[in-house]
């Protein structure tokens, strides 16, 4: 067994002799006795000894005390001093030094042994405490979650490098500040403010899975989602002395659940339209094949008995079926190419004054047939930045539904206006209006808002779904105003220049 290795500072020779011998009779190792402070650094840097026995009165230019306070914060070498002053005012300035010991002159061989031994074991448990220290702030910082810790006042004693990270706060920011003024927990779902966790938590005195799913605001003000768990911090006599925070960072599963959701609505909003798709072909797309069938068939078999005008009338029919189960399909196959993702946008400059008359002289008939009246003010100047196809398309189902839902003898006026970035088109009718109920589904394909036009016109309620995703893949907005048995005004923005796309609908009355 290795014997304990001394080095003895003392500047009086005949006393450094008899204290090596003591020491040497009670089984140590005296590794060198030295008379001044510069030597007793130079050998305890040297030597590296396990103890250091140290007069305060020595030679040199520095004494036992100012000796040992340096060597303190070079080598961790215990020391205990042996000296013959005991004046209080030595005695104050020998404890900044934090001595191992302190032992008069003259004293007895059992006391010194003692004073050894004690101060040998002293140092070697402050030693294993500061190591399992420097372990347990290694693991604390090294892991991989964030931890916060208080002491029972709630004041914070540490921060791991993770929460440093995730908060944006420091240790030396939040040391000694309480917790709750810095962290500040809110309910994910409900976004209200979270109660202190650390009463409870020091009143249970166990783990408490406290918050799950919260919100915590780092210290440039970003909403961060976790979790947290909390425990109490108990001494070896099961006293609470603090409370451990652990944050586990869920943006990413929060992300996760998040694009799950959509995901969830996308494929509702798919199912809906499939579903809408088939009550199309099984019902609308069916009414008027039948009554093409009919009208034929009756007027095959009644040839002889239908007079002219009789014929005329199922003539009648059958065009107008015929023109519905068109305009029909026309919407189905542009609806499903749109679903699709077939339909490019070829986007260029064109003037509305251009489109408008296009579209206006193709259900010219129409509005004859009902005597209705469509006026256009607008500029020749309204030049937008869109696909002439699918707006072309937009305006043909507004103006054909203006005209649907206007009573014989109305009116329809089309207006602009514009801004520095878009152009705003009315469609404005004298119509039966929309009941709010209704107006706020028109753009919906999962539920059915269509209506019979005043002349009994059937439709699908399609027509607006295609425009509301015509107008949005070009960059505009589209919305309607009406009131009951007012009429109604259908309003969509197209934009001057490229611009992102936008989806937004409204509804007022």
């Amino acid at each position: 067994m290795l014997r304990t290795r001394i080095l003895i500072v003392e500047d009086e020779a005949i006393i450094a002799e008899d204290l090596r011998e003591v020491l040497v009779r009670l089984g140590y190792d005296v590794v060198a006795y030295v008379s001044s402070g510069e030597q007793a650094i130079q050998k305890a840097v040297e030597l590296k000894p396990d103890l250091i026995l140290m007069d305060i009165m020595i030679q040199g230019d520095i004494d036992g005390i100012e000796t040992a306070q340096f060597i303190k914060v070079r080598i961790d070498i215990p020391i205990i001093f042996v000296t013959g002053n005991a004046d209080e005012q030595t005695l104050k300035r020998a404890k900044v030094s934090e001595p191992f010991g302190y032992i008069l002159k003259p004293f007895e061989e059992r006391e010194l042994n003692t004073n050894i031994e004690i101060a040998l074991y002293r140092h070697k448990t402050e030693k294993e405490i500061k190591e399992r220290e420097r372990w347990l702030n290694t693991t604390l910082r090294s892991i991989g979650d964030a931890v916060i810790s208080t002491d029972v006042n709630g004041k914070i004693t540490f921060i791991n490098k993770t929460a440093e990270l995730l908060t944006g706060w420091m240790l030396d920011d939040v040391i000694d500040r309480i917790f709750k003024d810095i962290f500040i927990f809110i309910d994910f779902d409900t976004k209200n403010e979270i109660a202190d966790p650390i009463p409870l938590v020091l009143k249970e005195k166990t783990t408490i899975d406290l918050l799950k799913d919260v919100i915590v605001n780092s210290k440039s003000g970003i909403k961060i989602p976790v979790e947290v768990n909390t425990s109490p911090i108990q001494n070896e006599k099961g006293l609470v002395e603090g409370v451990v925070f652990i944050l586990k960072d869920i943006s990413e599963r929060k992300k996760a659940e998040e694009a799950i959701r959509k995901y969830t609505e996308d494929l509702k909003e798919l199912n809906n339209s499939k579903d809408k798709f088939f009550s199309i072909i099984a019902h609308d797309l069916k009414n008027p094949f039948n009554a093409i069938i009919n009208s034929s068939k009756l007027m095959k078999s009644e040839y002889d008995f239908f007079s002219k005008a009789d014929h005329l009338k199922f003539l009648d029919i059958i065009i107008k079926s015929s023109d519905a189960a068109f305009r029909l399909l026309e919407n189905l196959l542009l609806w499903a190419r749109m679903q699709s993702g077939k339909i490019q946008l070829d986007k260029n400059h064109f003037k509305l004054t251009d489109l408008f008359k296009e579209c206006t002289d193709l259900l010219n008939n129409q509005a004859t047939e009902k005597k209705i009246t469509i006026s256009t003010k607008m500029n020749s100047s309204n030049i937008a930045y869109s696909d002439y196809f699918m707006i072309g398309t937009v305006v043909r189902n507004l103006l054909g539904n203006a005209i649907k839902y206007t009573n014989e003898g109305g009116r329809i006026n089309i207006e602009t206006s514009e801004n520095e970035n878009e152009i705003q088109i009315d469609i404005k009718d004298s119509g039966v209006g929309i009941h709010k109920d209704i107006a706020e589904k028109l753009f919906r394909i999962d539920v059915n808002a269509s209506t019979t036009g005043t002349a009994g016109e059937k439709g699908t309620g399609l027509g607006l779904i295609i425009c509301k995703d015509f107008i949005a893949a070009n960059g505009g907005r589209i919305w309607v105003a009406s009131k009951y048995r007012e009429g109604s005004t259908f309003s969509f923005t197209l934009p001057k220049e490229e611009k992102e796309k936008s989806a937004d609908i409204s509804t007022e009355e």
